[in-house]
């Protein structure tokens, strides 16, 4: 009878060691039914579409623009060239002045200048370095010490000086120039001079017209 009992104990210990194996492994095979059953509906239902959205770096494209195309200027280009007189005269001057007024809203005023200027004989006296060692004078012609060409710029109202150009001498016989005023004023001008022809002209921009 103890013999049975022992192999009855050892009977039910079997089976309770096989039923506990079984437990510890239904945790797998239970996730593995879930995974499946995850796997079966994504790849039928709406979670698979949403799954398949691939998001990709956009490849910058160039967008065409159109770009503004531009010439050069011809070289003797004068952008003076519609500007319009308001003094344009001749003068021989042995001390006298030409006065004018103009009121400038629009700068800048030019100036063009050309002088013929009256002469003077003049000699040039050295020795020769070679021969003999004789002495000799060349005569030529030179403008006049005493010639000049100034052209005064006053504030009408106030009397001040504000830009004066002035040709003390010369140095050629005919001669040439060019300035300018950069600043709108009401302006009281004088020109004056000696010994010497000159064309004095004044242009100023359109829009002061």
């Amino acid at each position: 009878m103890k013999c049975s009992a022992g192999i009855v104990l050892i009977f039910c210990l079997l089976a309770v060691a096989v039923f506990t194996a079984g437990c510890a492994k239904m945790p797998k095979d239970v996730t593995d039914g879930i995974s499946s059953s995850i796997d079966e509906y994504d790849s039928s239902g709406a979670s698979a579409t949403q799954q398949a959205v691939v998001f990709s770096t956009p490849v910058p494209t160039e967008t065409p623009t159109s770009k503004p195309s531009f010439s050069k200027p011809p070289d003797d280009a004068d952008p003076e060239a519609n500007y319009r007189s308001v003094y344009d005269a001749t003068t021989r001057f042995a001390y006298n002045v030409i006065p004018f007024d103009y009121k400038l809203e629009y700068p800048p005023m030019v100036f063009y200048y050309s002088a013929e200027v009256d002469t003077v004989v003049d000699k040039k006296a050295g020795t020769s370095g070679f021969g003999s060692k004789d002495d000799f004078s060349v005569e030529y012609e030179a403008p006049n010490p005493l010639a000049f060409y100034k052209v005064t710029i006053y504030n009408k109202e106030t009397g001040d000086v504000i830009y004066t150009h002035d040709v003390a001498s010369f140095a050629k016989k005919s001669e040439s120039g060019k300035f300018k005023i950069y600043e709108a004023g009401d302006y009281h001008i004088e020109i004056t001079g000696n010994m010497a022809e000159v064309k004095t002209r004044v242009l100023v921009p359109p829009d002061n017209f």
